[in-house]
C-alpha cells in the first residue's frame, strides 16, 4: 500500500454569515451592506483562484511527542490540507492595493474554504484507515493540542516540498499561508473514528466555529432553561437572565464563573483544569463560560454572591419624606449601580439603592463590554441595565412613600460606553482607533421614552461626555468638586474599574484615562472578588504569616481591590516581593497564602498578581504625573488630590503610596471624595446653573491621548518598580 496519498478537487462550501461574522460585522453593523456587496466579489475571485488539495502519510513516531502523551512507535496519520498558492495570495494583493476591507473578508473566506475541505476529506480518510484495518484514536491540531514543530514532521513527511512545491519557513509555518495540518493517532480497533476535531478538547475558547452540544438545564434556584447547540451555560445565563459574573467576558481566563454539575454530563475543558484541581473537577466544578452540556443536565451556580455588594454610601438617606419636588439621581458604574431619591430643595438623599451591575456578566471592563456590543449583545445589555434601572427607581421612590407625580426629574452620570449601552447606541467606534463616541452631548428625552414605562412623567438628564474613554461620570466628578473654579490646581482621581483623571483649575482642565484594568476591583486577580461580605479588605503580614480582615466580619471568600493594594504593599515591606516585582522564590509557584475559605481553599496572591497590581499601579502613577507635565506644574503646585469611586473612598493612600501608585509627596493633599459622579448629578439637580457647567466643563477640557505619548510611556516603564517604605 501507498505510504503517501494525494487528494485534490475536494469540494469546499463558502457561508457568508459565518465569514463575515468570523469580522465581527453582524446585520447591525454599519458595514454590513457594504461587506455583503464586497463578498459576492471576494468569492467570485476566490473561487476561481482556489485548488483545495490535501497530502497523507503513514507514519510512526518518534520521540517528538512524547509530551503530547503520544509515545515513540506509535502509528501515525500526518495529513497536510490547502488552498494552493494563488488563492492565500488573494487578500495580501487587496491589502496592498489599499482596499482592507476586502482584504478582511478574503483572509476569512480564505480560512473558512480551507478548513471546509474536511468535509469532503475526513470520509475518505476514514475508509483508507479502515482499508488497512486501522481506525483513528485520536486527533492533535498544531499549535493547540501539539507544538508547531509538529508541522515540520508532517510536512517533511507527506513530502509536500518535492510533490507540491510546498515551504516551509524557520517558524513551522507552511507556505502556502492558507495551508494547515492534523496529525492523527491510528489504532487497530476499526470501530474508533476521532477524525473531526472535537472543540471539547481544543482550549481555543474564542473559535467561532466551535461545535457544542445543548439540552435542558436545570439551574439551582433558577428553573430550567433550555441550551442550545453552540450555547456555553454563560450564554445561556445571559439569554435567560441569570447573573454570573464574568470578568474575562467569557473567554475562559478569569476564572470567576464556577458553577457545579449535580447531574448530566458537561466534560472539563482546558481551562477548567488550569482552574481548578483533580478532586474539584471530579465533584463537577466546571467554568460556565467553557461548559457545554451534552444533553439534559443540572447545574448549581457557586461563584461569589454579589447580591450584598459593598458600595460607597457616605451620604446617608434621611429617611425623612420631602415636601418639595424630588428628583432622581444615577450613577451607572462598571461595576455597580447606585439609585438615589433626593430633595430638589437642598439635595438630601431621602433614600437609596445600590446593586451590581449586571452587566458583569459580559465582562468586567468596558473593552469586554464594547466587545460584546458589537459581537451582537448590545440589545441585551441595553435592556439589562434599563431593567435595573427601572427597578431601582421604583425602590426607592416607594420606599420612601413619595408620589411618583413628585419626582421632576432624573439624572444619569455613567462613563462613555455605560451611556452607549443604555441609550442603545452603537459602540463599534469605542474600541478602535480614532476612538469616536456616536455622542458626547448632554441628553435629554423622556422617562417613558428611554425606559418604556409610566411609572414617572418626567424628563430623563444624562450628563455629557469628554471623549470615548472620559466620560459624564468625570464631568460629574469635575462639576461636583469645583475644579473649573478653583484657583489652584485640583487633581481627580477616579480608579474604579477604569482608571480615570482629571487635573485644573479656573484656567483649564486637562483628563486622561489609564489602562490600570480591573485588579482595582479584584478582577483580573487570582483569587480576586468584588467589594461582597468575606472579600479580604486588609492584609498584615509578620513573620511570613498574613492576618487579614474581611467586608462585615464574615469568613474569607476571596481578595477585593483594596485588599489587592495592602498584601502587595505588605509584601513589599516584609521584602517578600523584591523592587522588580519577583515573588521570594519560596512563594514563587504556589503563591503567597493568605487565608482559607469556609470549604478549605486556599486564598493566594501569586506572581501573576503582583505583575497584574504592577501594571495597575504603574498605568496611575504614570498617568497623572503625564498630566502634571503637560500642565508644567509640579507637586508643589497642587491644592488637593481627590479619590474618588469606591476603591479611592476605601483605598489606604499610606499602602498606595508605599507600591509607587500615589506619590509620598501628595499624601497630606489627598483625600477620599467618594462617589463623586452620584454628587455631581446631585449638583445637577439642584443648582440652576449646573447643567450649563457640565456642558462647558464637557466642551472645554482637552484630553490628553496617552498611547502614543513618549513622556506616558517612560513614567510606566520607571513606576513598574516598587518602592521602597
Amino acid at each position: 500500500m501507498e505510504k503517501i496519498l494525494f487528494f485534490q478537487n475536494l469540494a469546499v462550501t463558502a457561508d457568508m454569515q459565518q465569514v463575515l461574522a468570523a469580522m465581527d460585522c453582524f446585520p447591525d453593523s454599519p458595514l454590513y451592506e457594504e461587506a455583503c456587496d464586497e463578498y459576492e466579489i471576494v468569492k467570485e475571485n476566490m473561487l476561481s483562484a482556489c485548488r483545495p488539495v490535501a497530502l497523507a502519510a503513514f507514519t510512526v513516531a518518534d520521540g517528538t511527542f512524547q509530551e503530547s502523551g503520544i509515545q515513540p512507535g506509535s502509528e501515525l496519520l500526518c495529513v497536510l490540507r490547502s488552498i494552493g498558492f494563488d488563492a492565500s495570495r488573494i487578500s495580501g494583493d487587496y491589502f496592498a492595493q489599499g482596499d482592507y476591507l476586502k482584504g478582511m473578508i478574503a483572509d476569512r473566506l480564505a480560512d473558512h474554504l480551507l478548513f471546509s475541505i474536511e468535509a469532503d476529506l475526513n470520509p475518505r480518510l476514514m475508509d483508507t484507515c479502515r482499508h488497512r484495518s486501522r481506525g483513528v484514536a485520536a486527533r492533535f491540531d498544531p499549535p493547540n493540542q501539539v507544538p508547531m514543530t509538529v508541522q515540520r514532521f508532517i510536512y517533511n513527511e507527506t513530502q509536500a516540498g518535492a510533490r507540491l512545491g510546498f515551504g516551509l519557513s524557520t517558524g513551522f509555518m507552511i507556505d502556502p499561508q492558507k495551508s494547515c495540518s492534523t496529525l492523527y493517532l491510528l489504532t487497530d480497533d476499526v470501530r474508533k473514528a476521532q477524525i473531526t476535531h472535537d472543540c471539547r478538547k481544543c482550549p481555543n475558547l474564542t473559535c467561532r466555529d466551535r461545535k457544542r452540544y445543548g439540552g435542558r438545564v436545570t439551574v439551582s434556584g433558577h428553573g430550567t432553561i433550555d441550551v442550545r447547540d453552540g450555547q456555553t451555560l454563560l450564554d445561556a445565563f445571559r439569554e435567560n437572565g441569570i447573573y454570573i459574573p464574568a470578568f474575562c467576558g467569557g473567554g475562559g481566563r478569569c476564572g470567576k464563573c464556577a458553577v457545579v454539575v449535580t447531574g448530566g454530563t458537561v466534560e472539563p475543558s482546558e481551562a477548567d483544569k488550569s482552574f481548578f484541581t483533580a478532586e474539584e473537577l471530579a465533584s463537577g466544578k466546571r467554568l460556565a463560560c467553557t461548559a457545554w452540556p451534552e444533553g439534559d443536565a443540572k447545574v448549581r451556580i457557586c461563584a461569589d454572591d454579589e447580591s450584598n455588594f459593598d458600595v460607597v454610601a457616605e451620604k446617608q438617606p434621611q429617611k425623612e419624606t420631602a415636601s418639595g419636588p424630588c428628583a432622581i439621581a444615577v450613577d451607572i458604574g462598571t461595576t455597580t449601580v447606585t439609585v438615589a431619591l433626593i430633595d430638589r430643595s437642598d439635595g438630601r438623599m431621602l433614600e437609596s439603592i445600590s446593586f451590581v451591575n449586571r452587566q458583569r456578566m459580559y465582562g468586567a471592563d468596558v473593552i469586554s463590554r464594547q466587545t460584546a456590543a458589537v459581537s451582537g449583545q448590545a440589545d441585551a445589555m441595553r435592556d439589562s441595565i434599563r431593567g435595573q434601572l427601572l427597578d431601582g427607581i421604583e425602590s426607592v421612590v416607594r420606599a420612601a412613600a413619595v408620589s411618583p407625580e413628585r419626582v421632576t426629574a432624573v439624572g444619569i452620570a455613567a462613563n462613555t460606553t455605560m451611556v452607549h449601552l443604555l441609550m442603545g447606541w452603537p459602540c463599534d467606534g469605542l474600541g478602535v482607533a480614532p476612538f469616536r463616541a456616536h455622542s458626547l452631548a448632554m441628553t435629554q428625552l423622556g422617562f417613558s421614552e428611554l425606559f418604556a414605562s409610566s411609572f414617572l412623567d418626567c424628563p430623563v438628564i444624562v450628563m455629557p461626555g469628554i471623549s470615548a474613554y472620559v466620560g459624564g461620570d468625570i464631568v460629574s466628578g469635575i462639576l461636583h468638586c469645583a475644579m473649573a473654579d478653583s484657583d489652584r490646581p485640583v487633581l481627580l482621581l477616579d480608579l474604579g474599574t477604569n482608571g480615570e483623571m482629571a487635573l485644573g483649575d479656573r484656567s483649564g482642565i486637562i483628563c486622561t484615562s489609564t489602562a490600570a484594568g480591573p485588579a482595582f476591583e479584584g478582577g483580573n486577580i487570582s483569587c480576586g472578588t468584588g467589594s461582597i461580605p468575606g472579600a479580604i479588605c486588609s492584609v498584615r503580614i509578620e513573620n511570613d504569616a498574613a492576618s487579614v480582615q474581611t467586608i462585615g466580619g464574615q469568613p474569607p471568600v476571596g481578595l477585593c481591590g483594596t485588599g489587592v493594594i495592602e498584601t502587595a504593599a505588605e509584601l513589599v515591606n516584609a521584602e517578600l516581593v523584591d523592587e522588580t516585582g519577583r515573588l521570594d522564590d519560596t512563594y514563587f509557584d504556589q503563591g503567597f497564602p493568605l487565608a482559607e475559605t469556609e470549604e478549605g481553599r486556599p486564598i493566594r496572591f501569586t506572581q501573576k498578581d503582583v505583575r497584574e497590581i504592577q501594571l495597575a499601579k504603574s498605568a496611575v502613577r504614570a498617568g497623572l504625573e503625564t498630566l502634571l507635565l503637560r500642565r508644567k506644574i509640579t507637586y508643589d503646585d497642587l491644592g488637593a488630590v481627590l479619590l474618588a469611586g469606591g476603591f479611592g473612598y476605601r483605598t489606604d493612600k499610606e499602602k498606595a503610596a508605599a507600591i509607587g501608585m500615589l506619590p509620598k509627596e501628595l499624601l497630606a493633599i489627598t483625600r477620599a471624595v467618594g462617589n463623586s459622579s452620584l454628587d455631581g448629578v446631585i449638583t445637577l439637580l439642584t443648582e440652576p446653573d449646573a447643567a450649563e457647567k457640565a456642558v462647558r466643563i464637557a466642551e472645554n477640557a482637552v484630553e490628553i491621548g496617552l498611547a502614543a505619548d513618549q513622556d506616558f510611556s517612560r513614567l510606566y516603564m520607571e513606576h513598574m518598580y516598587f518602592e521602597e517604605e
